[in-house]
């Protein structure tokens, strides 16, 4: 069994700086629908100066567009029960001029309207 642990400090310096110029319109994946990504891969930057091991320890990314999911979390999503509620889009991650591959923008192809009383 697999179990992920949300983290409540999640760094500042991990944001994500997704191309809103050469991507797909990133309001797309806020409705709810299948995408059908074009030609080209996704991409996104990591500008701040990081580890990248430290990085790539987790496996739920925030960006100034969509969010992002390693590999590993996006295979333990698609292996559950909510495996056809979200589609998975391949995506590049630049790092310091690398490129890494084993990464999808989360695409929820669901939602329900709730309202938090807390």
């Amino acid at each position: 069994m697999k179990m992920l642990v949300p983290v409540d400090n999640y760094p500042d310096k991990y944001w994500l700086s997704y191309d809103h110029e050469k991507n797909l319109d990133a309001l797309e994946f806020r409705q709810c629908r299948e995408v059908v990504p074009s030609n080209h891969e996704l991409v996104l930057r990591l500008r701040a100066k990081v580890s990248v091991n430290a990085f790539l320890k987790y496996d739920y990314f925030l960006s100034d567009g969509p969010s992002l999911a390693s590999r590993r979390f996006a295979e333990i999503i698609k292996a559950s029960a909510f495996g056809d509620c979200i589609q998975f889009v391949p995506a590049t991650v630049v790092i310091d001029a690398q490129i890494y591959t084993d990464f999808f923008v989360i695409n929820y192809l669901r939602s329900e309207k709730a309202f938090d009383m807390g």
